[in-house]
Order: C-alpha cells, then structure tokens, then sequence
C-alpha cells in the first residue's frame, strides 16, 4: 500500500491516526512537528502527509510549501 507521514503534536492524535492507517495496510511514520518530519522527508517522501496546521517549532503550512 502507500507510504504515509502523519505530523501532529499530540501524541494521541498520532497513535489514534498510525493504528488506523497500518490497519489499512499503510506504513505510517510519525513526528511530534515539522522540523521531526523533515528529517523523515529528506531520507523517503511518502505517498501521503497528514499534517497539523499549528505545531511547535514549525508548523504544517511551512512544512508542506517546502
């Protein structure tokens, strides 16, 4: 299935979005914000990205436009 990057800075929210996803058949990675999920970007970019809007450090809308 396709490779999906979830960005949120709620823990909840990323566990509650990973299990569903994997129980879908996706492979999911996750990070706590943007500047965590750019690391991830830069080494596989995912079929799909989830992303909170507002996160610390760097939010949703400066991850996606880079």
């Amino acid at each position: 299935m396709a490779k999906i990057y979830v960005f949120d800075d709620e823990p909840s929210i990323l566990l509650m979005l990973k299990k569903m996803l994997e129980k879908a058949g996706h492979e999911v990675d996750t990070a706590l914000n943007g500047r965590e999920g750019m690391v991830l970007i830069n080494k596989e970019v995912p079929d799909l990205l989830i992303t909170d809007i507002f996160m610390p450090e760097r939010e949703g809308l400066e991850t996606i436009f880079e």
